[in-house]
């Protein structure tokens, strides 16, 4: 008897651990004239958001000629620069766990913005505002606070399998 409550203490302890860093993905996903598609990749422990990736895909519209669609997204890269500089500043340097990358071409114009709160120092991103909007102190993000304002916002989300 002592060997078979042994065993299922043993059973209950591992199927507990197997469980409790398990990470899922959502993604939230919203689409505008077929030319702008903004996406959130949002990877939660249970409901904990552990990274979190914004992209943000204009393509350039055939009927815009390739000047005047590469003058439109060379202002949107002048916009990402001075926001990143602007959050460096404030910082006092590159943000620990916060990336940014631009693609731009004459057909598309592509800004992924990168959250590793493994790595983030909340100190730091609420000093200099980062999380604008939020009615906390933020220490990280929540899954279901993430989708509910993405979906009030006109996104759709699902769970990744």
């Amino acid at each position: 008897m002592n060997k078979l409550l042994t065993g299922l203490c043993i059973l209950f302890l591992l199927v507990g651990c197997s469980n409790k860093n398990k990470t899922e993905t959502t993604v939230c996903s919203f689409k505008n004239l077929d030319i702008i598609e903004n996406t959130f990749e949002i990877e939660a422990n249970k409901n904990d958001v552990t990274k979190m990736t914004e992209t943000l895909k204009v393509t350039r519209d055939p009927k815009v000629n390739v000047v005047e669609f590469t003058t439109k997204t060379k202002s949107l890269v002048a916009a990402v620069d001075a926001q990143n500089s602007m959050f460096e500043s404030k910082a006092g340097g590159k943000i620990p766990g916060y990336e940014t990358k631009v693609t731009d071409t004459d057909d598309l114009f592509e800004f992924i913005k990168i959250q590793d709160f493994s790595k983030i120092d909340f100190d730091i991103m609420n000093k200099i505002q980062f999380y604008n909007g939020y009615d906390r102190e933020v220490k990280g993000l929540f899954l279901d606070e993430e989708v509910e304002a993405l979906e009030a916002n006109g996104f759709t989300c699902t769970v990744q399998k």
